[in-house]
C-alpha cells in the first residue's frame, strides 16, 4: 500500500520539497529585509515558518510508515511460528524476508522522507538563506 501512494505522490513531495526549500530561503530574507517594517517583517516571518510546518506535515506520516514497518519484523518474529505448520512457517519466513526493507515515502525516488531528513532541508534551507544574505 505505501509502495502505490509513494508511487504515486512521488513527484509531489519532490515539487513540494524543493519548493518549500526555496520558499523557507526567500522569505528569510524577506523578513530580514523588512526589519524597518515590523508588521511586513512578522508577516513574512510567519510564512517562512507555515512553509516549515508544511515540511513537517509531510514528514511526520512517512516517518509513522517508516516506523511501523521496521517494527513489522520484530512482531513477526516474536509471534509462535514455532508452533505453526510447515505450510505456515514458510508463510511466515516470506514476509519476514520482505519486512526487512522498510518502507518509506519518496519525493523524486531520490529523498526519504521523514523527520530526520527534515532538519537536513531545514538546514539547507538556511544555507541557502545565508548565501542570499550574504550576496546581498
Amino acid at each position: 500500500m505505501a509502495e502505490l501512494v509513494d508511487s504515486t505522490f512521488t513527484n509531489m513531495y519532490a515539487l513540494l520539497v524543493v519548493l518549500n526549500t526555496v520558499l523557507i530561503s526567500v522569505t528569510g530574507l524577506e523578513t530580514i529585509l523588512m526589519m524597518d517594517q515590523p508588521s511586513e517583517m512578522a508577516r513574512f516571518f510567519l510564512c517562512a515558518i507555515s512553509f516549515a510546518a508544511h515540511l513537517m506535515i509531510l514528514s511526520v506520516p512517512s516517518q509513522e510508515i517508516l516506523d511501523h514497518s521496521s517494527q513489522l519484523s520484530e512482531a513477526i518474529y516474536a509471534s509462535n511460528w514455532m508452533e505453526m505448520s510447515i505450510k505456515d512457517r514458510q508463510l511466515i519466513s516470506i514476509m519476514l524476508m520482505r519486512s526487512r526493507k522498510p518502507l518509506c515515502l519518496t519525493a523524486g525516488r531520490f529523498y526519504h522522507i521523514h523527520v530526520e531528513n527534515f532538519s537536513q532541508v531545514l538546514k539547507k534551507s538556511f544555507s541557502y538563506f545565508t548565501v542570499l544574505i550574504s550576496s546581498r
